[in-house]
């Protein structure tokens, strides 16, 4: 009997751990568009709060980095549960154009530009080859954004992982 309940703890701890990681790991997924049969994939990272904790209505915002695909275009971005409210950008071309910090592992803060549109969750990064390629690099990435009514606040990215994600989305 002692022994039945030492097996059935080890595997709901096996269970709970593998639950966990896989909660901590980035995903792969796809959509197909009914209007034209493409096929989108995409690897995900895992969704993530801020640094700072932010106030009401804000403090449950989280974000993800998404990598998509589509035949040989690829484009990646963070997108947010809620709509960011990023103060400091300027309109071009109908977007909104944010110009702001990023951080590679321990390295110096280097900046980078967004491009989103008004009422939308995504921030598309502007330079979307340099930025995989970095994302495939590095093991952390900790994006600053300047939060309407919150200050700076900072966005931690876990990238291990990434590379395989990205490498399964290749091959689809």
């Amino acid at each position: 009997m002692k022994r039945n309940v030492i097996v059935i703890f080890i595997s709901i701890l096996t269970l709970l751990a593998q639950l966990v990681l896989a909660q901590n790991t980035w995903t792969t997924t796809n959509r197909k568009d009914p209007m034209t049969e493409k096929i989108t994939w995409y690897a995900l990272s895992p969704s993530v709060s801020p640094i700072e904790k932010m106030s009401f209505p804000y403090e449950k915002t989280q974000a993800s980095i998404v990598v998509a695909r589509q035949g040989k275009e690829e484009w990646v971005y963070i997108s947010f549960n809620v709509r960011p409210n990023i103060v400091g950008g300027s309109i071009v071309d109908g977007y909104e154009v944010i110009t702001t910090r990023i951080k590679w592992d321990n390295s110096q803060p280097v900046y980078a530009k967004f491009l989103t549109q008004f009422g939308s969750k995504l921030l598309l990064f502007e330079n979307t080859m340099e930025i995989i390629q970095k994302i495939l690099l590095h093991r952390k990435l900790i994006v600053e954004l300047d939060w309407y009514g919150q200050g700076l606040v900072h966005f931690e990215f876990s990238l291990e992982g990434a590379a395989n994600a990205i490498t399964q989305i290749r091959r689809k």
